[in-house]
């Protein structure tokens, strides 16, 4: 009986399927947005199903890959209630300096809203 060459089993789809499924794991890990130190998995299945002989068997080939997920992003807003117009607001914070907000007037603004700023006044009710 001739010996098994996992290189060239299936038609070479072993081989493929694991090439894949490490370059996925090798991006995953490249990604500066996932974990650095969590474990990845590369996982290779043979399914065997014999005949009712059990001197043949059909193999399924198959490889699956555990990724870690991209961490959240976070970021923190101001919050605050508008006495003329009674709504809510809130603008995101992007101060670099800590403890240093920008809290220029409506008027320095002509009025306009800002793209990071949300106008509950025009939200649905």
């Amino acid at each position: 009986m001739a010996k098994l060459s996992l290189d060239k089993f299936a038609g070479g789809a072993l081989r493929e399927q694991t090439i894949t499924a490490l370059q996925k794991v090798a991006a995953n890990i490249s990604d500066p947005n996932t974990s650095e130190t969590a474990a990845r998995t590369v996982t290779i299945v043979l399914k065997i199903h014999p005949d009712e002989d059990r001197r043949m068997g059909e193999v399924e080939v198959s490889t699956n890959q555990t990724l870690q997920p991209v961490k959240s992003a976070r970021t923190k807003i101001l919050i605050g209630y508008n006495d003329k117009t009674h709504t809510g607001e809130c603008a995101e914070f992007t101060s670099e300096m800590v403890g240093q907000i920008n809290l220029e007037p409506e008027e320095e603004t002509n009025g306009e809203i800002a793209d990071n700023i949300k106008d509950f006044r025009r939200a649905k009710q």
